[in-house]
């Protein structure tokens, strides 16, 4: 497992709980405090565990803090940012490495929600800017 890309510490405040169908967790944290807001994903193939950071499979640091968080398949994973951004993240290795994929900018507030349509060919936000 790289280790290296796993954070020491799992964020103090948990936004996202999101379980794969096979039993796989997703969990999202962010830091909320200091000037600047730093996130986490975090994934276990084993939920029971969770949020033991020594017994994930893999997890991220993100620049920024999250608000939710959707499985876009099996793989990929569609944050939304507390930046007004959008993130694809994929699971690659086997769970074991995070891989940033794509971002955009899509609101001028906190991304509050996010959906993936049936069949994940689209998805949509919601954001504090009301938009």
């Amino acid at each position: 497992m790289p280790m290296e890309q796993i954070p020491a510490a799992m964020d103090r405040h948990m936004d996202v709980v999101r379980c794969r169908g096979d039993g796989g967790l997703l969990l999202g944290a962010s830091s909320l405090s200091g000037r600047y807001w730093l996130g986490s994903l975090w994934y276990y193939e084993t939920p029971e565990v969770a949020p033991d950071v020594e017994k994930c499979t893999g997890g991220v640091q993100l620049e920024a803090g999250l608000s939710d968080a959707q499985w876009a398949d099996d793989t990929k994973v569609i944050v939304g940012l507390d930046t007004g951004g959008l993130a694809v993240w994929e699971l690659t290795d086997d769970f074991h490495t995070f891989l940033h994929l794509h971002s955009a900018v899509s609101h001028d507030d906190i991304v509050t929600c996010v959906s993936v349509s049936v069949g994940s060919k689209k998805a949509v936000s919601a954001g504090a800017d009301r938009w």
